[in-house]
């Protein structure tokens, strides 16, 4: 790319990415750092979308990303095997040597992974995916940029307990059920963006929630005003 595209540019793009709805991102915020980090690449902010993903509020290369700047930088892949139970190539590069890296469900249900949607949904993807990024970081890691492929992320993170009784806003006991489900709504919804528990804490007392039921609705009902609530926090 050879010309950089000031940033209130980038701002409007980001803004008109997400009331367009067609790409998997809703938050304005992330989707104008995830074009920061394409333009930082070289890479046209508006591709983003193409290249990247946001897990959690983590940004993170698609596995297909990984493997297309591994091959276009001159590498080269060979599958032996490939299913929904392994898969299994050698990887070779100019610069980095050869390395053959296999993926089975017996080394995924170890770590962890087997049970996870994707893994149960898409296992032949997955094993794939964990392979090439593998592979890629460790013959030619300048490929990944210091970043993790989008499957690493969704594997990283770790499911959160379906119950919030440790998490809730406030350290008060509730009493009302729907002040509870209110609470874990907001709860939720800002641990997509990457809020913590101490964070969810704290930006409910910046926002002054408290066990102000009504307040919480209005925030996640009105999305302008809970990007309002979010910069406030953040400032």
């Amino acid at each position: 790319m050879s010309n950089i595209i000031p940033i209130d540019q980038i701002r409007v793009m980001a803004n008109s990415a997400t009331q367009s709805k067609m790409f998997p991102v809703s938050n304005p915020d992330q989707a104008f750092t995830l074009m920061l980090i394409a333009q930082a690449e070289n890479i046209h902010p508006m591709s983003a979308f193409m290249k990247y993903d946001i897990i959690q509020g983590k940004p993170a290369l698609k596995s297909s990303e990984v493997l297309s700047r591994f091959q276009q930088s001159g590498g080269k892949v060979e599958w032996i095997q490939t299913n929904a139970e392994i898969a299994k190539g050698k990887f070779t590069h100019p610069q980095g040597g050869s390395i053959t890296i296999e993926w089975n469900m017996q080394r995924a249900t170890k770590a962890g992974y087997a049970n996870k949607d994707n893994w149960k949904k898409h296992p032949d993807q997955m094993l794939r995916a964990r392979c090439v990024t593998e592979a890629v970081r460790a013959i030619y890691p300048s490929c990944l940029n210091n970043m993790y492929s989008s499957e690493e992320v969704a594997d990283i993170i770790e499911e959160e307990p379906q119950v919030i009784q440790d998490e809730i806003i406030q350290d008060v006991e509730i009493v009302d059920s729907n002040l509870d489900s209110i609470k874990k709504q907001l709860a939720t919804k800002l641990k997509k963006i990457g809020y913590s528990v101490a964070m969810i804490k704290d930006f409910a007392k910046v926002n002054e929630l408290g066990d102000n039921a009504d307040a919480i609705s209005i925030l996640l009902d009105d999305e302008t005003l809970f990007n309002e609530a979010l910069k406030k926090y953040e400032n």
